[in-house]
């Protein structure tokens, strides 16, 4: 069962144990050994996906973290497909199977884009965006390990939403769950 996303060559397969994104670093046969940095990886249902721990880091440098906890609930928008809940349904188990926390100190390098498209070799279609598997407002990383090509509509909204959640949260709040309604 293959959804395919936009005009990109980006596809996920609903395995028997999960879902996987297969074409741009992600997918069943990739050994936890092969993650560029060792901090920044975790295993869900046999698949492993290249995460941001930040939060684990950051409690490891002894620097001050929210005691704070939460969860964030997102909406599915009403036009988008199938394909596109399922996208969003991933990223948000993603978030919430990772060490996420509210990150109010961001650093973007460069753009996303050629970064993911240089790394992977794929060209991402026009409805496609690459995107931070653990969005930086949420402690993710800003290397190509994070990057993924994502619908644009999906993106766009969940990186909203999520801001618009977090904003009067202090930095270090740890997130709980991330979940789409």
């Amino acid at each position: 069962n293959v959804i395919d996303f936009g005009n990109s060559s980006n596809t996920f397969k609903n395995y028997e144990r999960g879902i996987g994104y297969t074409s741009g670093g992600f997918g069943k046969s990739q050994a936890l050994e092969s993650v560029d940095d060792p901090f920044t990886a975790i295993e869900k249902g046999g698949l492993t996906v290249s995460m941001a721990a930040l939060g684990f880091l950051i409690r490891k440098s002894g620097k001050e973290v929210a005691e704070e906890s939460a969860d964030l609930t997102l909406k599915y928008m009403s036009k988008w497909t199938p394909a596109q809940k399922a996208a969003a349904d991933f990223k948000a188990s993603a978030l919430t199977e990772a060490d996420t926390y509210v990150n109010k100190n961001i650093v973007r390098k460069g753009n996303q884009r050629s970064v993911f498209e240089k790394s992977s070799g794929q060209k991402l279609g026009s409805n496609t965006d690459a995107d931070h598997l653990i969005d930086l407002q949420l402690g993710g990383r800003d290397k190509a390990s994070n990057l993924w090509g994502l619908d644009k509509s999906v993106n766009r909204s969940a990186g909203k939403q999520i801001n618009n959640a977090t904003k009067n949260l202090p930095h270090g709040t740890k997130i709980n769950k991330v979940s789409f309604e």
